[in-house]
C-alpha cells in the first residue's frame, strides 16, 4: 500500500468512486462499484478490482460515504451512498486542474524499439494494436447501441455519456487508422533498420510541425480562456 493510501489521502480513484455514488441515490455494493468501474471507466482509469474495496471503505471512514446493511439471502451486503460532504468534496475536485493525459500500451513500447527486432515482430505489434483498437470500438458501440431509444440505466447522464462515447470511439479509430498506415509502411521495408532497408515515411515530420504551427496560431489568436465558457457556466 502506498504512503498516500496509508495516510488516507484521497486519490483520483477515490473521486471516481464518489462520482459513481453521486449518480445512484439508492447506493451501490462494493462489488457493484467494482463492476461499474470496470464497465464504464476501464478505458480511461483502469484499476485493479481488489483495490476498489479498500477505496470505498476509506470514503466511508472519511464521512464521504455512508453505509447501510441490506439482507441478501443468508448474508447481508453493505450498500454505499454519497453524503453531503462527499458531494462537496467531489464538486471541489472537479474544479481542480487535472494531471496530463497519458497513454499506456505494451505493444507501442515494442514498436518504439522496433529496430532492435525484426519486421515480423514489428508488424505483429502493429497488428495487435489495431486489434485492440477495433475491439474497443466494437465494445463502445455495443454499450451505446440502444441509448437513444431506452436511455440506458442513467438517462439523466446521456449528455456526458455521449461526450465520453465519442472520445473513446474516436481515440481508438485514430489508433486503428495509424495502425493501417504503419502496417502499409513497414510492409514495404526491406528490414527493421535503415541499414537493412527500412525507410523514413515521407512527409511525417513536416506534417507534425505544420499541424503544431496551426495550434500555436490558434492559441495566439484566442483571448482569455473565459471567452470560451458559456455565460451561464461563468455565473455559477
Amino acid at each position: 500500500m502506498s504512503r498516500a493510501r496509508r495516510s488516507g489521502e484521497l486519490t483520483t480513484t477515490s473521486f471516481a468512486l464518489l462520482g459513481l455514488l453521486a449518480v445512484r441515490s439508492d447506493g451501490w455494493s462494493a462489488y457493484e462499484l467494482a463492476q461499474q468501474m470496470s464497465r464504464s471507466l476501464h478505458y480511461v482509469w483502469p484499476r485493479a478490482e481488489r483495490n476498489l474495496y479498500d477505496e470505498v471503505k476509506l470514503l466511508a471512514d472519511r464521512g464521504l460515504a455512508r453505509t447501510k446493511e441490506e439482507p441478501v439471502g443468508r448474508r447481508p451486503r453493505t450498500l454505499y451512498s454519497i453524503t453531503p460532504a462527499g458531494r462537496r468534496a467531489l464538486q471541489s475536485w472537479l474544479g481542480e486542474p487535472s494531471a496530463p493525459l497519458t497513454l499506456e500500451s505494451e505493444a507501442l513500447v515494442r514498436v518504439f524499439f522496433g529496430e532492435q527486432g525484426d519486421l515480423v515482430d514489428l508488424l505483429s505489434s502493429i497488428r495487435e494494436i489495431r486489434r485492440e483498437a477495433e475491439d474497443t470500438e466494437l465494445k463502445v458501440a455495443e454499450m451505446v447501441r440502444t441509448l437513444s431509444e431506452d436511455g440506458g440505466p442513467f438517462p439523466a447522464r446521456l449528455h456526458v455519456t455521449a461526450l465520453m462515447g465519442k472520445l473513446l470511439f474516436s481515440h481508438r479509430e485514430a489508433i486503428r487508422r495509424w495502425a493501417d498506415w504503419a502496417e502499409a509502411e513497414v510492409t514495404a521495408w526491406g528490414g527493421a533498420t535503415l541499414a537493412a532497408g527500412a525507410r523514413v515515411p515521407e512527409g511525417v515530420f513536416e506534417e507534425i510541425v505544420t499541424t503544431a504551427g496551426r495550434i500555436e496560431r490558434r492559441r495566439t489568436s484566442q483571448t482569455s480562456p473565459d471567452t470560451q465558457v458559456p455565460n451561464a457556466a461563468r455565473m455559477r
